[in-house]
C-alpha cells in the first residue's frame, strides 16, 4: 500500500515537472517570438560570424545593444565603390588618402609620437548630388575598415536609458571591430545645434555621443574614426565642428571633372566610341555627379525605344543600338539638374573662411553667424495677381531704383482682390511658420528719402505653420480699402501702395515677395476727415489738420 503511493506520488513529480518543462518552453518562445530585436540579433549574429571570418579573430563578445548597431556594419568586400570609380575630385582623393586611409592601413607609420596618430573626424560637406556618400563608401573600401553605417533610428528607443546604451555600443562595438569607420549620413540632422527647446533624450544622446568620441575614457591611439557628411554645415553644433578637424568641401565638378565623370559612368556601356565627352561636358554646366548619372540613365533609354519603334514597323533587330551623342544631347533639352541649390551654395560659402584653426575662433564663429543667416533657404516663387488685373486700367510709377513700371489702378473705398500662388522649386519643400500678406499705405516725406511711414495697414493670414511641397494658392480680399485726402502726389510728399507677402521661417530669413498698385480718389474731399486731412496745394508747404474735441 505505502509503495503504490509512493509510486503515485513519483509519477505525479514527473508529471508535474514535464509539465513546468514545457510550459517554460512555450513561454520562452513566445517571448522570443515577441523580442523586437529578434531580427536583429540574427542578423548581428551572421555579421559578426562574416566579420571574425574576414579578419581571422575569434567570434566577438557583445552585449544585446551592440548586436542591435552590429546589423548595420557593412563588410568593405562587399563594396563597390572606389576611387578610380569616381570621376574628378583628384586633389580631394589624394588628400584623403594621405590624412584618412594611410593611417587605417599603415599603423606602424604613424605610432612615432602622438602628433601622428589617427584622425579623429573627417566631414565632408558640399551641394546635394555631389558625391559625399560615394566618398564616404570609398575611403572605407580603400582602407579596409569596418563600416558602420549609423542609422538614426536604431539609436532610438521607447525604453528610457537605452538610447545613451545604443549610442556607446557604437563605441565600444567599433572599438572591438577597429580599424573601424562609424559613418553618420546626413549628420546635421541628429548632432545638429543645441537649442534649450531640444528634447531631453535628444540632448542625452547628443552629449553621450561627443563624450565617447573625445572624453576621458577614450583610447586616443584607437584606429576608430567618424567620418560624416552634410550639405547644411551650419547647422552642426560647434562642439561637433571642433572634433572634426579635417573638413572637405564637395563641390560642383567642373568641365574637365564633368567629362570624367561621364566616362566613368559611361564605362562598359554600350555607347559610340565617337562620343566628344569635352563637348557633352560643357553643356552640362552646373550639373552635378549625381545629375550627370541621371543624365546617361535617360539617354541609354532612346536604343531602346528605337527598337521598339522597329519592331512596330514589322522589322526585326536582335538588339539596341549603341549610345549616342545625339541621345545626350536629347536629353539635355528636357533635363532638369541642381542649378538652384548648388548655384545658392556656391554664392553662400565664396565668402566663407577655409581656416578652423582654434586661434581663429571668432572668425569661426562670425562665418557661422553669417551663415545662418538665408543658407541654404528653400526655394520657391511667390506671385501677386489680382483678380481683374487683366482689364484693369495701368498707370506708370517710379520705383526706388528710378525704373518706371505699370502697376493697376484702384479708386479709394474699392475693394482689392485676388490669389497668392507659393511654388518650390522641384524636389524642394518650404517649412514655414505661416504666411500671410499685409496691404500697406506708405507715405514718404523729403527730409527722409527711402523711409516710408505706414498711415494704412491690413493683414491676412493665409495659412498656418506646416510644409509646401507643391504648387499651393491662397485667395485673398481686402475690402474697402481708403487713403487720405490728398490733392496733389508731388517731389515733397510721395504715397505708396503695396501688397507684402510673408512666408514666415524660423531658422532662416523669411521669404517677402511685393507688388504694388495704385489708389486714387476721384470724388471731391470729404467734409470731415475724422482721422488727418492732407492737402499738398503747393510743394514747398505741407497743410496738415487733426480733428480736435475739447470734452477730451
Amino acid at each position: 500500500m505505502r509503495g503504490s503511493s509512493e509510486t503515485k506520488l513519483l509519477q505525479e513529480l514527473v508529471l508535474y515537472a514535464a509539465s513546468a518543462a514545457f510550459s517554460c518552453l512555450v513561454l520562452f518562445a513566445g517571448l522570443r517570438h515577441l523580442d523586437p530585436n529578434r531580427e536583429a540579433s540574427k542578423k548581428a549574429l551572421e555579421q559578426k560570424k562574416e566579420i571574425a571570418k574576414r579578419l581571422g579573430r575569434p567570434l566577438i563578445q557583445t552585449n544585446p545593444y551592440e548586436d542591435v548597431i552590429a546589423s548595420d556594419v557593412i563588410n568593405p568586400d562587399h563594396i563597390d565603390v572606389e576611387f578610380e570609380t569616381i570621376g574628378g575630385l583628384e586633389t580631394i582623393k589624394q588628400a584623403l588618402y594621405e590624412l584618412v586611409i594611410l593611417p587605417l592601413r599603415r599603423p606602424e607609420l604613424f605610432s612615432h609620437g602622438k602628433l601622428l596618430g589617427p584622425q579623429k573626424g573627417v566631414l565632408l560637406y558640399g551641394p546635394p548630388g555631389t558625391g559625399k556618400t560615394m566618398l564616404a563608401k570609398a575611403i572605407a573600401k580603400e582602407s579596409g575598415a569596418i563600416f558602420i553605417n549609423v542609422r538614426i533610428s536604431n539609436l532610438m528607443s521607447k525604453w528610457f536609458g537605452d538610447a545613451q546604451k545604443l549610442v556607446a555600443a557604437v563605441f565600444t562595438l567599433a572599438y572591438k571591430l577597429q580599424p573601424a569607420i562609424i559613418f553618420i549620413d546626413e549628420v546635421d540632422s541628429f548632432l545638429g545645434q543645441r537649442r534649450t527647446t531640444d528634447h531631453e533624450a535628444l540632448t542625452n544622446m547628443k552629449t553621450e555621443f561627443m563624450a565617447l568620441w573625445d572624453g576621458f575614457t577614450t583610447d586616443q591611439n584607437a584606429r576608430v574614426m567618424v567620418l560624416s557628411a552634410t550639405n547644411r554645415p551650419s547647422e552642426l553644433d560647434e562642439a561637433i565642428l571642433r572634433r572634426l578637424p579635417q573638413s572637405f568641401e564637395i563641390g560642383m565638378p567642373d568641365q574637365r571633372e564633368r567629362g570624367k565623370i561621364l566616362k566613368v559612368i559611361l564605362k562598359g556601356e554600350k555607347v559610340e566610341e565617337t562620343i566628344d565627352f569635352d563637348y557633352v561636358s560643357s553643356m552640362c554646366e552646373g550639373y552635378t555627379g549625381s545629375d550627370l548619372l541621371e543624365l546617361c540613365k535617360k539617354a541609354a533609354y532612346f536604343p531602346i525605344r528605337d527598337l521598339l519603334d522597329e519592331e512596330k514597323k514589322g522589322k526585326k533587330s536582335s538588339e539596341p543600338r549603341p549610345m549616342l551623342q545625339s541621345d545626350l544631347e536629347r536629353v539635355l533639352l528636357t533635363s532638369r539638374k541642381t542649378r538652384v541649390a548648388a548655384s545658392e551654395y556656391s554664392r553662400l560659402n565664396s565668402q566663407l573662411p577655409r581656416s578652423r584653426d582654434t586661434d581663429d575662433y571668432q572668425g569661426l564663429k562670425l562665418f557661422f553667424q553669417n551663415y545662418l543667416i538665408g543658407a541654404f533657404k528653400p526655394s520657391c516663387s511667390i506671385s501677386i495677381t489680382f483678380t481683374d488685373g487683366k482689364t484693369r486700367k495701368q498707370v506708370p510709377i517710379k520705383k526706388e531704383n528710378g525704373q518706371t513700371v505699370m502697376v493697376p489702378l484702384f479708386q479709394s473705398q474699392e475693394n482689392i482682390a485676388g490669389k497668392i500662388s507659393v511654388e518650390p522649386v522641384q524636389g524642394k519643400k518650404v517649412e514655414h511658420n505661416g504666411v500671410k500678406i499685409e496691404l500697406l499705405g506708405q507715405i514718404e516725406m523729403y527730409f527722409d528719402r527711402g523711409n516710408f511711414y505706414d498711415f494704412t495697414s491690413l493683414v491676412r493670414e493665409l495659412d498656418v505653420p506646416g510644409e509646401i511641397y507643391e504648387r499651393k494658392t491662397y485667395p485673398f480680399e481686402f475690402s474697402t480699402v481708403e487713403m487720405p485726402y490728398e490733392t496733389y502726389n508731388g517731389v515733397n510728399v510721395r504715397l505708396r501702395y503695396v501688397l507684402k507677402v510673408t512666408v514666415s521661417r524660423g531658422y532662416a530669413g523669411s521669404i517677402i515677395e511685393y507688388q504694388d498698385f495704385m489708389v486714387r480718389n476721384y470724388s471731391p474731399s470729404p467734409p470731415i476727415n475724422n482721422s488727418i486731412k492732407m492737402e499738398v496745394g503747393i510743394e514747398d508747404c505741407l497743410h496738415i489738420e487733426f480733428e480736435y474735441n475739447k470734452s477730451k
